[in-house]
């Protein structure tokens, strides 16, 4: 439960944001580049999107180096850096990718197609405008982390070729002295 439509009309674009920058923007012990050169190491894939009404992160990684690939993992779920470089870009981004929506008709329909049908008022309806994105902070999107990101509220699958004992010790190892949280998702 982490989301776009949890974003309150003044928090708009925050949670796709935060998503983008989850990935790229580092952890407390790794900075950006060196994260991205420790995955290239590994040949593993670290992707994180930001849909509705959840956060998907997805670790793709050779089984022999699982171990160290899902600690990245777990720092990067309980310990972002929010590089502030890093969200500067993905702010430049969005933006662009707002303004260039209006080039096409098929973005610029479906946005307008689900202001029509939802109205501002249900986060469907929504579009943050480049004004609203360039106000996001990097303590915007440590709130948002904060807010949504416990162990109670997350399902981690995990498929490959492992040995069951040795990863549930593994998971416990990563994620089990992390704190849970009462979460409050507002009504939508």
């Amino acid at each position: 439960h982490a989301g776009k439509y949890y974003d309150a009309p003044e928090e708009l674009g925050t949670a796709s944001l935060a998503g983008e920058v989850l990935r790229s923007g580092g952890t407390q012990t790794l900075p950006p580049e060196t994260l991205d050169e420790r995955l290239d190491f590994l040949a593993a894939e670290l992707n994180v999107s930001m849909d509705d009404e959840q956060c998907r992160v997805a670790l793709n990684v050779p089984e022999k180096d699982s171990g160290e690939a899902l600690g990245i993992l777990a720092d990067v779920m309980r310990n972002p850096r929010f590089d502030a470089s890093r969200l500067e870009l993905a702010k430049r981004q969005a933006i662009f990718a707002l303004r260039s929506s209006n080039d096409s008709p098929a973005p610029l329909i479906r946005r307008e197609f689900a202001r029509l049908l939802y109205t501002p008022a249900h986060p469907a309806g929504r579009t943050p405008t480049p004004e609203r994105l360039r106000q996001i902070s990097r303590d915007d999107l440590v709130r948002f982390h904060q807010k949504y990101f416990h162990p109670n509220e997350i399902m981690l699958g995990i498929s490959g070729d492992f040995r069951k004992a040795e990863m549930l010790e593994t998971v416990r190892r990563l994620w089990g002295d992390w704190p849970k949280a009462e979460v409050h998702l507002p009504p939508l």
